[in-house]
């Protein structure tokens, strides 16, 4: 099965209409722009649980 060839324009285009139809969540930063995460949150509970892995 082969795929059809896009052009960077038509990937782009593509792309900015999926990142309109997705649901972001925006963070609340502090004042040195680290993010504030919720541990009551389930979507910030892994960051939470795996904090030594990205130290």
């Amino acid at each position: 099965m082969n795929k059809p060839k896009r052009t960077i324009e038509e990937l782009l285009e593509r792309m900015s209409e999926n990142n309109k139809k997705a649901s972001i969540a925006k963070l609340e930063s502090d004042k040195q722009g680290r993010f504030l995460l919720d541990p009551a949150n389930p979507h910030h509970v892994e960051w939470f649980e795996n904090d030594k892995a990205y130290e």
